[in-house]
């Protein structure tokens, strides 16, 4: 069931135009500001989102001048960009592109920057505003900030931090006390890029905005709330930096921590940035600190993951042979206040898992089971709210209806919102947050207080980790079906614990078993009017386009009959031929309905035809996936109350 489509085009985010100011990147060549940064920036300038008068500054060792510096920022863009770079909106960037070689090892290091921005905050009037953007790695932020406190600060300066914001309480005090002797906490914006996701912005409307949400979000109606972020890459070529960090540091004291904060926080008096950060620091402070006895911690050994050998976390270049250090941790939270007592929270992040997810679940309370115990019905799966992050932001909400028939039977169905299909455009997570640092509103951005509340929360698993067991990399087996170990048993009871009511589907579901095989088909010259009125009528969200010997030439969905009805066309002449999408992504029988998901999601397809031999033998939506994927899962009880024994060292 999925939400009817606008075609109203709406901003990706508010059209406030920041003050004239210089944007400085220190470490402009790093894999940051390359992949995140430049492509954010010209998208920004792109749309009209940045101020008339502005000047951006790489600042790194390397060897360049203005013009190799707009090569390095345009080749960023060709491989990185959301949008594809437009000659005319890159020859009206490029002009403001500047850099500086140097090192910021030494005092007074600073010195040859500090005068090339002198000189054009003069050119450019931009009264001394500047916005200085740290993408260097955590270990040189304190030697920056102390050449940074020579260049004259000054209160219209801002500055923005990566995380990791210190490795520890400690060092997360001692970080905060030497950045408050150059820079106010006003003109300090601590940048984590989850908060930039326009899913966890919409959180704070979903449950304020809609009375039906905030009654039921609470102790009463809800059983318990899963929070996981899980990627199918390793450490790739972060094995030094994961030594150091693992995924309580990297990924729990941070990321997962502040979407439990806005799942949790109280409404705030006003949408003003204090306010909303005030009620995020308020719920934080009820979260219990988390108990080794409360998790469980993993490292991911050799596996296959899509099809390919990896290997194993210790076999990973410059990581140690013996490494103890955790590539995965789920862990049950608990919040001591009003709203939230005795509801648990399950925290899950990971890497090499079987698939690619950000996403919050809130499972609510089971009905009663006795007016469902017929022959005829089954216990109804309790109602879920899926609010993904990534690959596609949306939401999807799961209930229980009455498939047509003669008797009184129960199914799960869902209603799905996919931001990609009901909004025109979406800004990526780092225009968002920059934009928001170059206007000066530090909504989304993390505060003092809130950073070191988190370390105290995480600090016991810091202090005292538990064992750490191995995991297969890509193995979902491990995760669905607990064979015997120590791992397993371990991970029933913070993985999928009795209360885990619904999981993914099992790896080994075929699209095949589930495609619908009556499929609307038309030739290319059939024209849109008609195509249209077949659809209204029966309910097809797409029709596949053949060509004269049956094979398949394209699709035409609803959205392209929207298109060319926008366009202006005349739709009695317009054929499937011009409008359809060409050469589409197919699946066929055999193709695993998660790696289906994983298509539609991370591409935007809503249908998928089904081939064998180029020739169309079925179709399956997004909402024939979902449904699928949805289904009752209660661990065996011995497994669910096990109690976690010592996995290999």
């Amino acid at each position: 069931m999925a939400v009817m489509a606008n075609t109203v085009p709406c901003a990706a985010m508010p059209e406030t135009i920041p003050p004239p100011q210089t944007v400085v990147v220190f470490g402009a060549s790093g894999d940051l500001s390359r992949r995140k940064i430049f492509p954010a920036l010209y998208n920004l300038a792109r749309d009209g989102l940045l101020p008339e008068r502005y000047a951006v500054v790489g600042f790194s060792p390397d060897d360049w001048d203005d013009a190799a510096f707009r090569e390095h920022a345009r080749s960023s863009v060709l491989h990185f960009s959301r949008s594809s770079l437009r000659e005319d909106a890159w020859d009206r960037f490029t002009p403001h592109l500047h850099f500086v070689s140097g090192s910021f090892d030494r005092p007074k290091a600073l010195a040859p920057l500090e005068q090339r921005l002198t000189e054009l905050d003069a050119g450019l009037r931009t009264g001394g505003r500047r916005l200085l953007f740290c993408a260097v790695p955590a270990s040189v932020v304190p030697t920056l900030i102390t050449r940074l406190g020579e260049c004259d600060p000054q209160p219209h300066h801002t500055v923005v931090l990566e995380k990791p914001f210190g490795r520890d309480l400690e060092s997360a005090k001692r970080l905060n006390a030497q950045v408050h002797e150059v820079y106010d906490e006003a003109q300090i914006f601590r940048i984590d890029h989850f908060l930039g996701k326009e899913t966890i912005q919409n959180l704070l409307v979903l449950r304020f905005a809609n009375t039906m949400i905030e009654r039921i979000w609470n102790r009463d109606a809800i059983d318990h709330v899963q929070i996981t972020a899980a990627e199918t890459v390793g450490v790739e070529q972060r094995g030094a930096f994961y030594e150091e960090t693992g995924a309580v540091r990297d990924m729990v004291q941070n990321h997962l921590l502040q979407l439990l904060a806005f799942v949790a926080m109280e409404a705030p008096r006003s949408f003003a940035p204090d306010d909303i950060r005030d009620e995020t620091v308020r719920v934080l402070r009820t979260v219990r600190p988390f108990q080794p006895e409360e998790s469980v911690r993993g490292q991911y050994a050799a596996g296959v993951v899509g099809g390919r050998e990896v290997v194993g976390y210790r076999q990973e270049r410059n990581v140690a042979p013996d490494s103890t250090v955790e590539t995965f941790v789920a862990l049950r939270a608990f919040i001591d206040n009003w709203r939230w007592a005795g509801v648990p929270f399950y925290l899950q992040t990971g890497k090499r898992l079987p698939r690619k997810t950000t996403e919050v679940t809130v499972f609510f309370k089971e009905v009663p089971a006795a007016l469902f115990a017929g022959e005829e019905l089954t216990p109804p799966v309790p109602n879920l709210l899926s609010i993904r992050i990534q690959p596609e932001e949306g939401m999807s909400f799961a209930f229980q209806a009455k498939p047509p028939g003669l008797h009184l039977a129960n199914q799960t169905v869902a209603m799905d919102f996919s931001y990609r299909e009901w909004f025109e455009s979406a800004a990526e997570a780092y225009e968002r947050l920059i934009h928001d640092a170059m206007v000066g509103d530090p909504t989304l951005f993390i505060r003092q207080d809130a950073v070191e509340r988190a370390w105290e929360i995480v600090t016991p698993l810091i202090e005292h980790p538990g064992p750490l067991h191995p995991y297969t990399a890509g193995a979902a087996g491990e995760w669905t079906e607990y064979p015997a170990g120590a791992w397993s048993e371990a991970a029933a009871r913070f993985i999928a614990p009795r209360t885990w009511l619904v999981q993914t589907g099992p790896p080994t579901a075929r699209i095949g078993d589930i495609m619908t095989r009556t499929v609307y088909t038309v030739t290319g010259d059939v024209c849109v009017t008609d195509i249209a009125k077949a659809m209204a009528k029966g309910r097809f969200g797409s029709s596949v386009v053949v060509d004269g010997d049956g094979r398949l030439a394209g699709m035409l969905t609803e959205r392209d009959v929207l298109r060319a009805a926008a366009s202006g066309a005349d739709l009695t002449t317009a054929t499937a031929a011009e409008w359809m999408t060409p050469d589409p992504t197919t699946a066929t029988v055999d193709t695993d309905i998660a790696d289906a998901a994983e298509i539609m999601g991370t591409r935007g397809f809503r249908h998928l035809p089904v081939v064998v031999e180029d020739r169309v033998v079925g179709i399956v939506s997004q909402r024939d996936v979902l449904s699928a994927r949805i289904h009752a899962h209660r661990p065996p009880p011995h497994q669910a109350s096990a109690t976690p024994s010592a996995g290999p060292p």
